[in-house]
């Protein structure tokens, strides 16, 4: 597996006109940092648990890929290694299920050998077991709790860098996977949001030949159909995307098919009732292979690709810069919001590919 989470990026300078300033200046939220992670990770999953601590899971260290998982307290601030998952993965994906378990959802075991599989951890007991395997192999795909409390899986890759077009569904119900209506392109890795609707937004991402695309398409779980829309303001892989507090969707980062040399700060909206993209505000900084999250007052994270912390605020529209950073330019670690609102940052890697078990705590207090 070569994926996109394995690539380096150099910078590129969006335009910036007047009324789309982006606003340099620090916030009261602040970056600490916190114990380091048992074992240095890329490529892994970080998810909140209903007793309020952080499964990270998976990823990639040194060339090896890894079956090995922790658990983040917030009480105490420390990293508890636990039994490990069935299978090594990276660029898998994590999804918390209605009953408190954690869904884990193909990635891969080694370089050329893409999973199928899926396996559920029980917070209960600490452990993992298997559960249905998906009807295609694939890593950089996206994972959607619906509505319903099915699980979406769509796109990623089977064969780098030939994406997939071709969707599935989890019912937890059963325990088995699902097919359904394909996509309009291949996709990999693309920014994938449920909406308020029901309905399921992903937008950009790679296609086959290494091509990067602008379109989107909204997912129909009524109807199991893709529906393109779009296009985006400009092509993207590699970017974020959030939910807003009035439903609307924000689009960070990322770049276009020149990968590392061509890297945003821009940032753009999705308006579900118009069904069309705008522009935003851009960031301070260029982000790419990074993560949003959304916190408890509506506002967003944008971590990684950069060694700053930038946090969007709806009712300014604007991006304000945290104090402190993360010393490096983090790619792809994780990110996830804690019951209290703040942020727990842990992972990822830097240019030239070395990974960190470096972890902080974003302080989001105003």
């Amino acid at each position: 597996m070569k994926s996109g989470m394995f690539a380096v990026a150099l910078a590129f300078l969006s335009h910036c006109t007047a009324d789309m300033a982006h606003v340099d200046v620090s916030s009261t939220s602040s970056l600490v940092t916190v114990g380091q992670l048992k074992v240095a990770r890329q490529g892994h999953t970080g998810t909140l648990l209903p007793n309020g601590k952080v499964l990270i899971a998976g990823g990639a260290s040194g060339g090896e890929f890894l079956a090995s998982a922790e658990l983040f307290d917030p009480s105490t601030r420390t990293f508890t290694q636990i039994a490990n998952m069935t299978t090594r993965r990276a660029g898998h994906t994590a999804t918390l299920l209605g009953n408190g378990a954690v869904l884990i959802i193909g990635g891969a075991e080694r370089p050329d050998k893409n999973l199928a599989s899926a396996e559920i951890f029980d917070p209960a007991t600490g452990a993992f077991t298997p559960t249905g395997s998906m009807a295609t192999a694939r890593t950089d795909h996206s994972a959607t709790m619906l509505q319903d409390g099915r699980v979406l899986v769509a796109g990623g890759s089977e064969v780098w860098p030939r994406g997939l077009t071709s969707a599935e569904v989890y019912d937890p119900k059963t325990g088995k996977f699902t097919p359904t209506g394909s996509m309009n392109e291949p996709r990999r890795p693309a920014g994938v949001v449920l909406l308020k609707s029901g309905e399921v937004l992903i937008a950009g991402g790679s296609g086959n030949n290494k091509s990067v695309l602008a379109t989107a398409e909204l997912y129909d779980p009524a109807k199991g159909v893709f529906t393109q829309i779009g296009p985006m303001t400009i092509r993207r892989h590699k970017h974020a995307a959030s939910v807003l507090p009035d439903g609307s969707v924000l689009i960070t980062g990322g770049s276009d098919e020149t990968d590392w040399r061509g890297i945003y700060r821009s940032a753009e909206v999705f308006d579900p009732n118009a069904k069309k993209f705008r522009a935003v505000a851009d960031m301070n900084a260029l982000h790419f292979k990074h993560r949003s999250v959304e916190l408890p007052d509506g506002r967003i994270v944008v971590v990684g690709g950069n060694r700053s912390v930038e946090i969007y605020d709806p009712k300014t529209r604007r991006f304000q810069v945290a104090t402190g950073d993360l010393g490096r330019d983090y790619y792809f670690p994780s990110a996830t919001v804690l019951n209290n609102g703040d942020v727990l940052i842990a992972g990822g890697y830097e240019e030239g590919n070395a990974i960190t078990n470096s972890a902080w705590i974003l302080n989001t207090s105003r």
